[in-house]
């Protein structure tokens, strides 16, 4: 690590003090609530069991198999038919229906539908039954994913440009409005339309927060927000999942979930911004206080003179002229390459997951929940790994009789732990 960095500087005022504590705290917040818009499309879009109503035996109780079923529906893999029912013949009255009743021969469409349970999708309030409809279903997540890839590029250059913190803030608050507007809507277009602008908005929540989070403290101690990170994005799966199943609606649980971030407008005055990119944007008397706040604990006051000797962090703008010349840079890189691998992994991994997890979750709501608490504690489990070992290699290091060689294990444990994203440029300074 250069002696003339802002990440020195940061391990000289304050590796984990109280101030990056609270921002810390406040960033963490944010990226559990990045989750929903990921996930809350499953609960959206969920294909409910249900059969046609037959008005003629319908009247008190509304079952999904009723005794008489097999007489007035076809039977598909011993399960009621969802959209097709027989032809009623004679006068039918109470739920006695007998197999004379109706003629076997003649099918007709369903009018209305019988559900299994009381929850509501989509489905049932932009009348998206029976197979032909089942691609409208489907679509939802593919446009929210479509939106996510569009939106990542642009609010990276727009971060960069309008910063960290401003990006961030005005994103959650779109996001929140879409949500919220998406929850009211009675049109299957501009149902989609808000998908669509909801993903490309989400796509700066967690990339946003996470490189601010790392850029607020020293090298040490990034290892550790790292993982706070992805046990706080779990969490928020956590919570998205025990809202649906205690609501087992869609309308109101986007108005709860996306209401709850519209409280991001305090951060306006709570988040501070990113000193890396204050310093980028030579804005060295916002940087100043800003440092000087960590330093509190310490009595570490940031001279203004020091600011502006740091050497450019390794993560500075480029001119428009030099952008061919560091994409082939990048794409010469095993290491960032690698890191793109993983990252991509992790993504295949991840929206398996959640299929597999919208797949259990037609037959219940809870299983599906279980799936994102298993995430939480993985993510425990590799916390506690993760301190486990460096722990070990710290005690190697410094009893070691070929210290040298510790040290060497130590960094690169560290580095295969940490090192797993699109941030190349945080390992450097490891």
């Amino acid at each position: 690590m250069n002696e003339n960095s802002l990440d020195t500087l940061l391990s000289k005022i304050g590796e984990f003090g109280r101030y990056q504590i609270r921002v810390i705290t406040l960033l963490l917040l944010v990226i559990a609530f990045s989750y929903v818009a990921s996930i809350s499309w499953l609960f959206e879009t969920k294909n409910l069991n249900y059969r046609c109503s037959i008005p003629e035996c319908d009247e008190d109780v509304l079952d999904l198999k009723p005794a008489w079923w097999t007489n007035a529906i076809p039977s598909i893999s011993n399960e009621p038919a969802k959209c097709s029912r027989f032809k009623s013949i004679g006068n039918i009255n109470g739920t006695n229906c007998s197999s004379i009743d109706f003629d076997k021969n003649i099918l007709l469409a369903c009018d209305e539908y019988i559900y299994e349970t009381s929850e509501r999708s989509i489905l049932q309030d932009f009348n998206l039954h029976c197979d032909e409809n089942l691609w409208k279903l489907t679509t939802v997540g593919t446009l929210n994913s479509i939106g996510s890839l569009i939106g990542l590029p642009l609010i990276g250059i727009l971060s960069d440009k309008y910063g960290r913190k401003t990006i961030l803030i005005n994103s959650i608050l779109l996001c929140a409005i879409s949500g919220l507007i998406r929850s009211f809507v009675n049109s299957y277009i501009f149902y989609m339309v808000m998908v669509f602008v909801d993903s490309f908005f989400n796509a700066a929540t967690y990339t946003t927060a996470f490189t601010l989070a790392v850029e607020f403290i020293s090298p040490k101690q990034r290892v550790i927000v790292v993982s706070l990170i992805s046990l706080f994005y779990a969490f928020g799966g956590v919570i998205t999942g025990t809202v649906a199943w205690l609501l087992q609606s869609w309308r109101p649980l986007l108005q709860i979930l996306y209401g709850v971030q519209l409280l991001i407008v305090t951060y306006y005055w709570l988040l501070p911004e990113s000193v890396r990119w204050l310093l980028i944007k030579e804005r060295y008397l916002e940087a100043q206080k800003i440092l000087n706040d960590i330093g509190r604990e310490k009595q570490f006051n940031v001279p203004l003179q020091t600011l502006k000797d740091l050497q450019a962090p390794v993560d500075q703008l480029v001119d428009a002229a030099d952008v061919n010349t560091t994409l082939k840079q990048f794409f010469k890189s095993r290491l960032c390459i690698s890191r793109i691998n993983n990252q991509l992994r992790g993504i295949v991994d991840q929206h398996i997951l959640r299929f597999y997890t919208n797949g259990v979750n037609r037959s219940s709501w809870s299983t599906g929940n279980i799936l994102r608490h298993e995430n939480v504690w993985t993510t425990i489990y590799a916390l506690f790994l993760i301190f486990y070992v460096q722990h070990l290699l710290h005690k190697l290091y410094f009893h070691s009789t070929r210290p040298l060689l510790a040290k060497t294990m130590h960094i690169s444990v560290g580095k295969m732990l940490f090192c797993n994203g699109f941030f190349c440029n945080v390992c450097n300074h490891y």
